[in-house]
């Protein structure tokens, strides 16, 4: 079932997705479905898509060049840019959302060193901030053992199929990450065909073997349990048994990160 249309694009924006390998279904500009980043179900002036596609592209290169705080955790599997930059709909004053995939218990311990280090360069968004130009969002997190989006809509799958990947380690990880989430077909179907076919040509579809436990890799678990406490306590600002609970159930799954920062 396709809920959009294709009429009306410009071939600036097609010749600037193509680059990023969607097909036509995903060209989203002109909306029937009332979701949307933008609060209209109008097709934008092209003069204003050309602008937000300038800064999405913007945007999408200074992340670029922060690659280097996730590459150092070899733990960290997959690194996507979401929202608005993502659907090369960015507004100068929008933030960069980003799309966390990592091992099982060590989520936490991503955070942890991403937030402190982002906080230090001045680009982590601070809840409260009311200036958020080019700040980094890592709104969402997902553990290699929890690859289903929790919620199959339309609305979910804009992003996953907007989703800009800027680090892959694996690709047999991103084949399955596809395929936990076939249901996305039903919107975008030659785009969920033609990514599936990729992953089936050559090294895409090479399956890396899992990384071998250790006492170090014990002991690290345990980090993340400890930062995970901590960090939701401050949240929440008390310790309780759901706290314990919530942290250890967060090592596995996936979340959206909406605790305070």
């Amino acid at each position: 079932m396709q809920i959009f249309e294709i009429q009306g694009i410009s071939s600036e924006v097609i010749r600037i997705k193509s680059q990023f390998l969607w097909p036509l279904d995903s060209m989203r500009y002109r909306v029937i479905a009332p979701t949307r980043f933008v609060k209209t179900d109008k097709t934008l002036p092209f003069s204003v898509l050309n602008e937000r596609i300038e800064e999405s592209y913007r945007k999408i290169g200074l992340a670029k060049k922060y690659l280097w705080i996730w590459k150092m955790m070899p733990w960290v599997k997959m690194v996507l840019i979401t929202g608005s930059t993502a659907s090369l709909n960015a507004q100068k004053e929008d933030d960069i959302d980003f799309w966390i995939i990592t091992e099982p218990k060590r989520i936490w311990l991503s955070r942890f060193i991403e937030g402190i280090i982002l906080f230090f360069l001045k680009r982590r968004r601070m809840r409260y901030s009311k200036d958020v130009k080019d700040s980094f969002c890592i709104n969402f997190y997902m553990t290699t053992e929890a690859l289903q989006l929790d919620r199959e809509n339309s609305s979910f799958a804009m992003q996953f199929v907007d989703a800009i990947p800027l680090i892959i380690k694996d690709y047999g990880q991103y084949k399955v990450l596809l395929e936990s989430n076939e249901w996305i077909s039903k919107f975008f179907p030659s785009w969920y065909q033609f990514q599936s076919e990729q992953l089936y040509k050559g090294y895409a579809a090479k399956t890396y073997p899992p990384t071998k436990r250790s006492f170090f890799s014990t002991i690290v678990d345990y980090a993340d349990l400890l930062l995970g406490l901590g960090q939701l306590t401050v949240a929440k600002r008390k310790f309780t048994s759901s706290v314990f609970t919530e942290v250890n159930a967060k090592q596995y799954m996936t979340w959206a990160d909406r605790t305070k920062r």
